[in-house]
C-alpha cells in the first residue's frame, strides 16, 4: 500500500513513530546540505516542520532543537573521542540501560535517552547533566556544551541520527536498525527485551525463554513474535517457538 509522496505505509509509520520519539521543536529544522569548500558542514536553519522520510532513506539529513514550548523526551550527551562500540555500549548500560548509543558525525558518539512522555526542560536537562557528570567522572571526554536539552530552552541544534548512518548500537556493541531501534525504545522498561533486539546467534534460545516467562507474567505474551522478528538475525528453530507457544514450554 502507497501513501502520498510514494512512501510506503511502514515507511510512514516508522517515520511518525521516530518523530514522536525524538519529539523535535515545531516549525524548525537544521538541515546539513553537504560539506562546505573549506571542509565543514554546509547547515542552515529552516523555519518548517523536520521531514523524517528523506532523512531516514539519507536523502536529506536534518537536525533540529530538543523538546517544544518548555518540555522535551529526549536528552543527549555528546562523548567527544572515538571509543570501541562494545566498550562505550557496555558502559551506557550499567550506567543507564534506558540509555542508547549512536555514532556521532565525527564517528564519536552521542548517547541518548527517551522518555515515554514529555517532562520539563528543566527535568530533563537536570537528568542530561546528572549523566554528563558520571561519565566524566569515569574519565571519558565529554562535551558539556553540547548536552542537550538546556533548562534556559536554548535552541542549540543537533544532527539526528538514523539517516543510513549514525545508526543505534545494541549493548553488546552490534549496529541494529531504525525498526530495533524503534523495538528497543518500546520495550525500555524491560531490560532483556530491549538487550535482545539485534541479539545475533548464541543464546538467543535461552534469552527466549526467559522472555516468554517475562511477558507471560505480564499479560503480553502476544509480543513474542515481535521480539524473535527483532532479534538480528533471523531465528529459524519454529519448533522452539512453537512448544513455547503452544505447549508453553
Amino acid at each position: 500500500m502507497q501513501e502520498a509522496g510514494g512512501q510506503t505505509k511502514t515507511q510512514y509509520n516508522v517515520a511518525q513513530v521516530v518523530g514522536q520519539i525524538f519529539y523535535p521543536q515545531k516549525g524548525k529544522r537544521l538541515v546539513w546540505n553537504g560539506l562546505k569548500s573549506d571542509g565543514t558542514k554546509n547547515q542552515y536553519w529552516q523555519n518548517q516542520d523536520i521531514d523524517w522520510n528523506p532523512h531516514l532513506t539519507g536523502q536529506l539529513k536534518q537536525g533540529g532543537a530538543l523538546g517544544n514550548d518548555g518540555y522535551a523526551k529526549s536528552l543527549v550527551v555528546d562523548i567527544d573521542q572515538k571509543i570501541d562500540a562494545a566498550i562505550i555500549c557496555a558502559e551506557a548500560w550499567k550506567v543507564d540501560n534506558h540509555l542508547v548509543c549512536f555514532r556521532s558525525p565525527s564517528k564519536q558518539w552521542h548517547l541518548w535517552k527517551f522518555f515515554p512522555e514529555p517532562r520539563t526542560l528543566k527535568e530533563v536537562s537536570a537528568e542530561a547533566i546528572k549523566l554528563e557528570r558520571i561519565f566524566k567522572k569515569k574519565g571519558y571526554e565529554v562535551d558539556p556544551g553540547h548536552t542537550l536539552p538546556k533548562a534556559n530552552g536554548s535552541q542549540l541544534g543537533i544532527n539526528f541520527p538514523l539517516h543510513t548512518h549514525q545508526m543505534p548500537y545494541a549493548p553488546n556493541g552490534q549496529e541494529i536498525t531504525t525498526e530495533q531501534f524503534i523495538h528497543r525504545i518500546k520495550f525500555q522498561d524491560y531490560p532483556l527485551i530491549a538487550a535482545a533486539a539485534g541479539m545475533k546467534k548464541g543464546g538467543r534460545h535461552t534469552v527466549l525463554v526467559k522472555i516468554a516467562a517475562l511477558l507471560e507474567q505480564e499479560n503480553k505474551i502476544q509480543h513474542l513474535d515481535e521480539v524473535i522478528k527483532n532479534f538480528g538475525t533471523k531465528f529459524t528453530d519454529t519448533g522452539y517457538i512453537r512448544r513455547i507457544k503452544e505447549q508453553e514450554i
